[in-house]
């Protein structure tokens, strides 16, 4: 039986503590595999496979990004402030992000899990 405490951290602390707590996560994980296909001035498109429970590790979207599912499947979300979330995707729907966002993906289904990834990079935060 787990037990689980629930603590409400603030500020730049719950991030270091979102990070530590996804690093520590993605040490047991296996690591999802990133394939980048197009990488230009203008774009870069990767292609991530996901086996059951792999992570891409905690990070931050510096670009706008669409995210264009493969397959069906279920992730699940660790955002910077601990927060958890699940977000089923459906093969072919695409979801469109902004710069900004931090997060660790995991797979959370039964099955490999793979989905297109492009960032636009004429998006970067803080250009105006």
């Amino acid at each position: 039986m787990s037990r689980f405490v629930k603590v409400t951290l603030v500020g730049s602390t719950a991030c270091a503590m979102a990070l530590l707590i996804s690093n520590v996560a993605s040490l047991s994980q296996e690591k999802a595999i990133a394939t980048v296909q197009i990488d230009d001035n203008h774009l870069r498109v990767t292609e991530w496979r996901f086996a059951p429970g792999a992570a891409t590790g905690y990070h931050r979207h510096d670009h706008d990004y669409v995210v264009v599912p493969v397959r069906d499947g279920e992730l699940k979300i660790l955002g910077p402030k601990g927060e958890v979330s699940v977000a089923k995707l459906e093969q072919g729907k695409s979801r469109f992000r902004n710069a900004g966002v931090e997060h660790d993906v995991i797979n959370n289904g039964p099955g490999e899990m793979v989905f297109i990834e492009i960032e636009l990079k004429d998006t970067v935060i803080g250009r105006e």
